[in-house]
């Protein structure tokens, strides 16, 4: 009697869900910084940044400033990841129980 495979992709896709949320705040600040360097600005100055002749200096600061939402999304990051553990600890054992493969 072979093993039926165990079904990997949801968990997975849970985790990559999981790291890009807790994530999401330091990438939208590196995007903002990197815009505003293209654009020859500074996050950090009062100065007007023109984008296309639009000044986006007020949305790119807002952007820049998402990383202390960091403080937030890493420790539930970090509590959904071991929820994530536990829940594919608990399938794995209960999945093997019920295949007939107690280890």
């Amino acid at each position: 009697m072979t093993r039926p495979p165990f079904p990997w992709l949801p968990y997975w896709l849970a985790l990559a869900a999981i790291f890009l949320g807790a994530m999401a705040p330091i990438g939208l600040t590196l995007y903002a910084a990197g815009v505003a360097e293209g654009a020859g600005c500074t996050l950090a100055a009062d100065a007007p940044c023109l984008i296309v002749g639009i000044d986006q200096a007020p949305e790119l600061r807002a952007m820049g400033g998402s990383f202390i939402y960091a403080l937030f999304t890493w420790p539930i990051g970090i509590l959904l990841a071991c929820l994530w553990f536990a829940v594919l600890y608990w399938h794995r054992r209960r999945w093997s129980r019920k295949a007939g493969f107690d280890a």
